[in-house]
């Protein structure tokens, strides 16, 4: 089945709904700071030794950015892997789970019925025990041990 943004959806890919404050760099860090993007090279890594998953952008930064200026964070050769971003919601009425919500907004408008994980630091802005979250430490970012649990709950979930 194709994505309506033209992506193959299979049992084969996965989605990471990606998150940038706290997850690839430490939450803090002004615009421009050298910490900035920090930890994507790690992303990155685990993203080119995992070329079934696709990244769309549940960060905040897509409400001041199209998805090309946001795949431009990306090394040349995995950009076309981050394939969309996730809808913005009106803020009334305000969802209890926002960041939850616009994942599952973009889910439903994409028709999406494969697995996904959601890579975020921000815990309140999903259910408890969220099952599809993955939490970063928003001091720190992606480290090994965040890197490790991708592996697997893309294997093995």
């Amino acid at each position: 089945m194709q994505l309506k943004n033209n992506i193959e959806q299979d049992n084969k890919n996965i989605i990471l709904f990606l998150d940038f404050d706290g997850v690839v760099h430490p939450v803090g860090m002004r615009s421009g700071s050298k910490k900035d993007f920090s930890r994507l090279p790690q992303l990155e890594a685990w993203l080119r030794a995992n070329p079934k998953v696709n990244v769309v952008i549940s960060s905040s930064w897509r409400d001041c950015m199209n998805l090309a200026m946001l795949q431009h964070f990306f090394s040349a050769d995995l950009r076309s892997r981050i394939i969309d971003k996730c809808p913005i919601l009106p803020f009334e009425p305000a969802p209890e789970f926002w960041r939850h919500a616009e994942i599952m907004a973009w889910i439903d408008q994409q028709q999406y019925t494969g697995k996904w994980l959601a890579l975020d630091d921000a815990v309140d802005e999903f259910p408890p025990n969220f099952e599809q979250l993955i939490i970063c430490d928003r001091a720190i970012g992606i480290d090994v041990k965040v890197i490790n649990e991708l592996t697997t709950r893309i294997h093995y979930d």
